[in-house]
């Protein structure tokens, strides 16, 4: 198909392209695309689980182009070994790499000639990709595909593109390339996600405000909220489309949400917003509102997908969109070395009931398990608990002005009473009153995360993964739990004290009004244990 539409193979790359293609200017800057470049080529394992090349992910940058967590967002659609797949804009080749890890024969098409080099380089041991170096607007082929990613790409159609409106010529390009029941993944961010509005500056210009006030001008990238993107859609052809709440992006999601999932009753959807806001690092230091009190607010008055930072939607001429319909959720814990890596669906029967349903993303994987000290146990199917998490209550607490230590004591104190009462559902009748009573070694992972309070105030464990082959302390438990609280407040309120807290000295205060002493060196020494543990993870 390539050599017939007088592309060459540069053999010293294994890229294709036309003899007298430059290539566009489009760059991340010549020292980062260096750097990832060099990184790559001295890699010897490229997979998207690579331990290798996730400990270069050190800046937003190198995250952006090496992390697995890339990868989550195509993972919903099930890309198999009989689909042809084009890829348009591949980048530095991280989502490249998963679709042909899938099987699927990929063109990657990149209009930067460094890029498509580094995506070959990503993929050289994947003989079912081929890279071509080519702008969109130069690509001309009869071939036709059965998925056509646009991942990042469409709202630089106006650079690209001619006509009144750039983005549905490109659309329509793309639709003219489908086979009959193709698809078209798109994502993209959303003019209008909740995140701006909190002063998340526009991702292109990084302008505060810039995409809320419409000041895009000719010449620039450009999103667009859900109503004109659909529009734009159904004018290119794309007569059917299916939106998915990518959180807290689409450029590192954890969690991808369909649109009817937000409109499910029993079901709340929203905690996969909420729990994520804090994971967005593109989010400023200064935010106008808690997204984290916000996200459940918008999801009960039905404007879920609205107000998403982004979008991934699945286009089609007919209506085939493959992902299952059941699924109500897509949850992916990834950032973990392969073997702990798991993928999480949330799946309603035809009674309506919902089942929390798990497995790892990487069965054969070269298990390290018995090295570690952690293990980690997974439960294939569980019932879907619904309720409040319980780390809600902490956030909600020193979201607001006023907070007080008192308050955030009450919280602990509560935490005591609620892994008294999971002690006591496995028949162990226990009082808790001092940092040093021991604990099994699976309560470990009952931090407030994994706490449901359902509506008659009880309290259920979910997700309990992490079990250590000893007891712990009370007071790691609780000290783990409040640390991981304190890293997902992605905006505190102010004191009602005038004191300015070091995360030590905030922790030693709760612990003390809860009546809980925790010195400097037992702090340290659960620091180093977490440190460990986290490590092996």
């Amino acid at each position: 198909m390539l050599l017939t539409a007088g592309y060459q193979l540069d053999a010293s790359f294994n890229v294709w392209s036309r003899p007298d293609f430059s290539g566009i200017s489009y760059s991340d800057g010549d020292a980062i695309e260096r750097r990832i470049e060099s990184i790559i080529d001295s890699a010897s394992d490229l997979s998207v689980f690579s331990d290798e090349l996730g400990f270069y992910c050190t800046d937003w940058a190198s995250t952006y182009h090496l992390s697995s967590t890339r990868a989550n967002l195509l993972r919903p659609f099930e890309l198999t070994r009989t689909q042809d797949i084009l890829e348009i804009g591949s980048g530095c080749g991280v989502l490249t790499r998963h679709m042909g890890e899938c099987g699927a024969n990929v063109l990657a098409l990149e209009g930067s000639l460094r890029r498509s080099r580094i995506t070959r380089a990503r993929t050289r041991d994947l003989t079912n990709v081929t890279v071509l170096a080519e702008t969109f607007s130069n690509f001309r082929t009869n071939h036709k595909f059965d998925v056509i990613t646009l991942v990042g790409v469409m709202e630089y159609a106006n650079l690209f593109m001619g006509g009144e409106s750039p983005e549905a010529a490109m659309l329509s390009r793309v639709v003219s390339m489908l086979k009959p029941r193709g698809i078209v993944i798109i994502a993209i961010e959303n003019q209008l996600g909740l995140k701006y509005f909190a002063g998340a500056p526009e991702d292109h210009v990084g302008v505060p405000m810039y995409g809320l006030e419409g000041r895009y001008r000719d010449g620039q990238p450009h999103t667009y909220g859900r109503k004109e993107i659909s529009r734009i859609l159904n004018y290119s052809g794309l007569k059917y489309s299916t939106f998915f709440a990518p959180f807290p992006d689409y450029k590192f999601p954890i969690s991808v949400v369909p649109e009817i999932a937000f409109e499910t009753e029993g079901f709340d959807a929203s905690a996969f917003a909420w729990q994520s806001a804090r994971r967005d690092t593109q989010l400023p230091r200064i935010l106008g509102f808690s997204p984290e009190l916000v996200w459940p607010q918008i999801v009960s008055n039905g404007l879920g997908i609205d107000l998403s930072n982004s979008f991934l939607i699945v286009g089609s001429i007919t209506n085939c969109c493959p992902v299952n319909s059941s699924v109500l959720a897509y949850h992916y814990s990834s950032g973990r070395v392969a073997q702990y890596a798991k993928e999480t669906l949330f799946l309603r029967d035809e009674g309506n009931q919902v089942s929390v349903n798990v497995r790892e993303l990487v069965s054969d994987s070269n298990n390290n398990k018995s090295k570690n000290t952690i293990r980690l146990s997974l439960t294939p199917k569980a019932a879907y608990v619904y309720g409040r998490p319980f780390s809600f209550d902490f956030i909600q607490t020193l979201s607001q002005d006023g907070w007080s230590v008192d308050d955030a004591a009450d919280f602990l104190c509560r935490h005591v009473s609620f892994i008294e009462e999971s002690l006591f559902n496995e028949n162990i009748t226990r009082k808790l009153t001092k940092l040093d009573d021991k604990l099994p070694g699976k309560y470990f992972d009952v931090i407030a995360q994994n706490i449901i309070v359902t509506n008659d105030g009880s309290s259920v464990v979910i997700d309990q993964e992490w079990e250590l082959p000893y007891e712990i302390e009370l007071g790691f438990c609780l000290f783990r739990s409040v640390l991981l609280l304190m890293n997902s407040v992605s905006r505190f309120g102010n004191q009602q004290s005038d004191i300015r807290y070091s995360r030590c000295q905030f922790i030693q205060d709760i612990f003390l009004a809860a009546g809980f002493m925790i010195e400097d060196n037992r702090i340290k020494d659960y620091m180093e244990h977490e440190a460990n543990v986290q490590s092996q993870i």
